[in-house]
């Protein structure tokens, strides 16, 4: 039976002053303070037969209507939650909240076990959106931008993710038409190292910022859409070291790069692919993921590996209840309704131990499911 436990935390709002605070969304669904909680039982979620049902049901506090889009990271010892919306975010951890007003958080990630979110902040003189990172510790705080300054001109949201103590971080390049990773102490917001992406393709007018995974050298693999001078979109994964040099070429499956996860350093990409089904992309090739039908959106995707296979759990906006699909190894893609109520699954992560953490809303609220 699924459980329920309402976080009751104080996230209060700390304004910035800023000459812009629009900046480009913030993908919907691939980081503390002190406390304790206590968790009551609640009526079981609706779910499908399947390899994965709901096991627990957090309410994370906040309002549906105040939330546009989430993030999740998890590991072994826990997990953070970034709740998109409005003018600001607030990064939820098992111990706590920290809320933010005049920034826009991008992604979260966990580093050494402590939350630290991406942020874009805009600036008194420049009047493009500032690359920063948010310590996610005590009711408020503020975001620091990175040394030297790193601006995003075009407002992507920038991503985050761990290798061992630093943080990596994935944004667009200042002309706006390239990408860059960028080594990151999270503690003093010093740039450590940076790279332009080789994106191998000629003449890029633009490009989106899918995905960014640890690699199992201590390095990245970043997940890109990049639009040709024919104005098609063709997707690409670059793969980098702990030094941030590039390890091989830049490649891409057919189709539409919709999302990207990593598992025990396997990067898996999932591509939309020209017949409209939805593939994902690892060691072994392309494996159909399932598809909701036309109009649906892919907000994120997950995956696990054991000696049983890899089972890949899959968020999808624009469905009655909020949804995910779970493909098991050697199964065909179950269709998994994590409540009974309105609202979507806006984002996804993998724990390690073969539980999921779905962020998102359902019922005028903002809740976290554990699959398991």
């Amino acid at each position: 039976m699924a459980t329920r436990v309402r976080l009751l935390l104080p996230v209060a709002g700390l304004t910035l002053v800023a000459g812009c605070t629009s900046f480009a969304d913030a993908p919907a669904g691939t980081a503390s303070s002190s406390g304790t909680g206590t968790r009551t039982p609640t009526a079981t979620s609706t779910t499908a037969d399947g390899p994965l049902a709901v096991t627990d049901e957090v309410d994370l506090g906040r309002s549906a209507a105040d939330v546009t889009g989430a993030r999740v990271a998890a590991d072994g010892d826990g997990y953070a939650v970034l709740l998109q919306g409005g003018a600001g975010g607030t990064v939820l951890t098992p111990d706590g909240a920290t809320g933010v007003t005049g920034t826009v958080l991008t992604d979260v990630a966990l580093v050494d076990g402590d939350p630290v979110a991406a942020a874009l902040t805009a600036g008194a003189v420049d009047p493009d959106p500032a690359v920063g990172v948010l310590l996610a510790a005590g009711s408020t705080a503020l975001p620091t931008d990175l040394a030297p300054a790193v601006v995003a001109p075009r407002g992507l949201p920038v991503l985050a993710a761990t290798g061992g103590d630093q943080l990596f971080l994935l944004a667009e390049t200042p002309d706006g038409v390239g990408a860059q990773v960028l080594a990151v102490d999270p503690a003093t917001a010093e740039v450590l190292a940076t790279t332009d992406l080789d994106l191998e393709v000629d003449g890029a007018t633009a490009v989106e910022l899918v995905g960014l995974v640890p690699a199992g050298d201590g390095g990245v693999v970043a997940g890109l859409g990049v639009t040709t001078p024919d104005e098609d979109v063709v997707a690409r994964l670059v793969e980098l070291d702990a030094d941030l040099e590039p390890v091989g070429r830049a490649t891409g499956p057919e189709g539409r790069l919709v999302g990207l996860t990593g598992d025990d350093g396997t990067a898996r990409a999932l591509v939309e692919a020209p017949d409209g089904t939805l593939q994902l992309f690892g060691p072994q090739g392309g494996r159909e993921q399932g598809d909701l039908g036309a109009g649906s959106r892919v907000a994120g995707v997950a995956a696990y590996s054991s000696s049983a296979g890899t089972v890949v759990v899959t968020a999808f906006l624009d469905q009655p209840r909020p949804t995910v699909v779970v493909t098991a190894p050697d199964g065909d893609p179950t269709t998994l309704e994590l409540c009974d109520g309105d609202g979507d699954a806006l984002a996804v992560a993998a724990a390690g131990d073969g539980t999921f953490l779905v962020a998102g809303t359902c019922d005028g609220e903002s809740r976290l499911w554990t699959l398991g």
